[in-house]
């Protein structure tokens, strides 16, 4: 079974580009402190189509996530011939932790209560 849960804090913002084919990706790193230490470790994170739209347009550094997915290796060759491979956690699922500091979180509407 391949599968990553980890908690922490965006370190830069999520850059989205989009494939030719049209699909969405989105890239950016989370930190993730381990209790009582100052240690820190840094993954790499990839997320695709609707996820990869949220998370560009709602998240920024320092923004705390869950992030639910699975590891994958990619391997490349540079133009000057050099072999080249990066882990990365693909994204299933992104779950928000904290609000933005400029905003505050705002009761839903009665209406959409009902819903």
């Amino acid at each position: 079974m391949n599968s990553v849960h980890i908690t922490g804090r965006l370190t830069r913002d999520p850059e989205l580009r989009f494939t030719p084919s049209g699909k969405a990706v989105a890239n950016f790193s989370v930190a993730v402190n381990y209790r009582g230490s100052d240690d820190a470790s840094f993954f790499d994170i990839v997320a695709w189509d609707k996820t990869a739209e949220v998370v560009s347009e709602h998240l920024r550094q320092g923004r705390r996530v869950l992030i639910d997915g699975y590891l994958s290796q990619r391997k490349w060759d540079t133009p000057e011939g050099e072999h080249r491979q990066r882990v990365e956690i693909v994204a299933q699922q992104v779950e928000f932790l904290d609000h933005p500091k400029d905003q505050t979180a705002q009761p839903p509407d009665q209406d959409d209560e009902r819903r």
